[in-house]
């Protein structure tokens, strides 16, 4: 049995890229995977979305949760968690991978988690 069956993660920017590369591995070892990003509609240059990458879980045997919304908003990241914990019973741990302004951390996603766990 894997180390993540059975876990939630919760990560934030994962529509696309390392994050959704990172939930999927999770996703193949048992994780629970809720998804938080701003991207809804696929752009014509970056393809891929919180519904795609959600897909793209539940084809590798997880299950998945996408939530649209965006890290920068107290509301949206209550709500996000609020979701989450409701769909799986809680979260184990968390993995932020976006960028605004260049940054790649979410102190405030891993406020909120923390709060919760």
């Amino acid at each position: 049995m894997s180390t993540l069956h059975g876990k939630t993660i919760i990560i934030s920017g994962g529509s696309r890229g390392i994050g959704e590369a990172i939930a999927v591995r999770a996703a193949r070892d048992g994780a629970n995977i809720a998804l938080l990003a701003k991207t809804a509609e696929s752009h014509p240059k970056l393809p891929g979305t919180v519904y795609t990458a959600a897909k793209a879980i539940e084809d590798a045997g997880g299950q998945a949760l996408p939530i649209v919304g965006d890290v920068r908003d107290d509301t949206s990241v209550e709500a996000a968690i609020a979701r989450t914990v409701e769909q799986f019973g809680g979260i184990d741990t968390d993995f932020s991978k976006y960028r605004v302004g260049g940054s790649e951390e979410d102190p405030q996603l891993d406020f909120w988690v923390e709060d919760r766990r």
